[in-house]
């Protein structure tokens, strides 16, 4: 993707004049300690902040964009942290930078949870007329090691790793379920820090999961031209979730082994690729009914199903239940 840096707003971390403070100042308002809600050139924007057991930082992204712009998030020297992104919907293009730019979420399907020591800059990057909604959590390195204990010996040398590392998992049911619950919630009510903090506590146990999934030996292994290759390929395999590509069409495409191509992509993204094909399908179907309010025949024919069936008994497997079940549950 290329960047007009003459849009980039860029926020140095190790900066004395805080992130919230910075954004408040583009948005033409003040921070008051716990959110920033205002309109400005760029558009609006709605970001609440949050601190739970002085271990975990918690932000509530809600921007919608009306004159392009991006901002470039400069790492902190010493983090003492690991970042967590959630994106739940939107079209603002969130970028990781190592040595090239490196997509992780932006239009289309590409929703997900990234998960780094952000040793490398992050961009948010927004064209006009976008809406994106995401959660940031940035936990503090101490508290995965109170949690893993003398468990995971390997987890926990790659989370004090000085190198830069980015995993990214697919949204499962709870996780997506988990976001709604927080972007549906009303931001005046008097719960709403604990539906916040609730869900985070949640997605946090997901999260701790996915990382003693990971086989840190094979993802030792990719380098910066693997990893965005990876990413590339994962954009490649999500335009068009009726029509699974084969490996050997992948291979052909992007100049990759077939042995490679199985090892880092699970390595990368924390299992094998057309289970993760899967799951990207699987989410698409639950976001179109739930969220675009499709009919169930309508998903069916958009993601290639030979008939309701076929989608009906598809879906059931992935989630539990069947897709009528699961609007009834979200009515």
């Amino acid at each position: 993707m290329t960047i007009n840096e003459d849009k980039i707003i860029n926020v140095d971390h190790d900066d004395e004049i805080s992130f919230p403070n910075k954004i408040a100042v583009m948005a033409g308002t003040t921070f008051n300690g716990k959110r920033i809600n205002s309109k400005s050139q760029y558009g609006h924007i709605d970001y609440h902040f949050f601190t739970l057991l002085n271990d975990i930082q918690i932000i509530v992204h809600d921007c919608i964009i009306e004159k392009e712009v991006g901002v470039r998030h400069h790492p902190k020297k010493d983090a003492d942290f690991i970042y967590i992104m959630l994106l739940r919907e939107g079209n603002i293009t969130h970028i990781y930078e190592s040595d090239s730019k490196i997509e992780v979420f932006g239009p289309g399907k590409q929703r997900g949870v990234m998960i780094s020591n952000l040793r490398k800059s992050v961009i948010n990057y927004g064209a006009e007329g976008t809406h994106s909604q995401w959660v940031t959590l940035m936990i503090k390195k101490n508290l995965l090691d109170d949690y893993f204990g003398d468990r995971f010996q390997e987890i926990k040398e790659l989370i004090h790793n000085p190198e830069p590392w980015l995993f990214f998992e697919s949204h499962t049911y709870e996780i997506a379920t988990a976001l709604d619950k927080v972007f549906e919630a009303e931001r005046e009510s008097i719960s709403y820090k604990s539906i916040v903090y609730s869900q985070a506590i949640f997605i946090l146990g997901q999260i701790f999961e996915f990382l003693t999934k990971r086989d840190v030996d094979d993802v030792k292994k990719l380098d910066s031209f693997d990893t965005e290759r990876l990413f590339s390929i994962r954009e490649f395999i999500s335009n068009d979730l009726s029509n699974p590509p084969s490996l050997e069409l992948i291979c052909d495409e992007f100049g990759i082994s077939r042995s490679k191509l199985i090892r880092d992509f699970k390595a990368e993204f924390g299992k094998p690729l057309y289970q993760f094909y899967t799951q990207l399908r699987m989410d698409e179907a639950r976001n179109m009914l739930i969220h675009q309010k499709m009919t169930v025949t309508e998903v069916s024919q958009e993601l290639g199903f030979k008939g309701i069936s076929k989608f009906s008994d598809a879906f059931k497997k992935h989630y539990g239940m069947s897709p009528k079940v699961m609007i009834e549950l979200k009515s």
